[in-house]
């Protein structure tokens, strides 16, 4: 199951390069149950594999350029340029 942001709603990505990429919209496929709030797919993962287990939508062609980043508002954040520089040769 690949799990993935698509305009900031989960959805599960079927298909593959060859027959083409599909996004099954898991809010909509789970009738309002599963939410958009990234932080919660843990929390929802039993309803979330469910979901995916018995998808009625075929679901909707993708471009791959339209995919968010994975966590769109992540818990932490720590950019390397931010880490301390350690003195080499000493």
């Amino acid at each position: 199951m690949k799990l993935a942001n698509l305009g900031g709603r989960q959805v599960i990505i079927t298909g593959s390069d060859a027959e083409g990429w599909l996004a099954i919209d898991l809010i909509d496929e789970s009738n309002g149950r599963i939410t958009s709030d990234w932080r919660t797919v843990y929390e929802q993962w039993d309803q979330i594999r469910t979901i995916a287990d018995g998808a009625t939508s075929s679901g909707a062609p993708f471009e791959m350029s339209e995919l968010g980043p994975p966590s769109p508002s992540p818990a932490k954040c720590s950019p390397s340029a931010q880490l301390p520089r350690t003195r080499r040769g000493s």
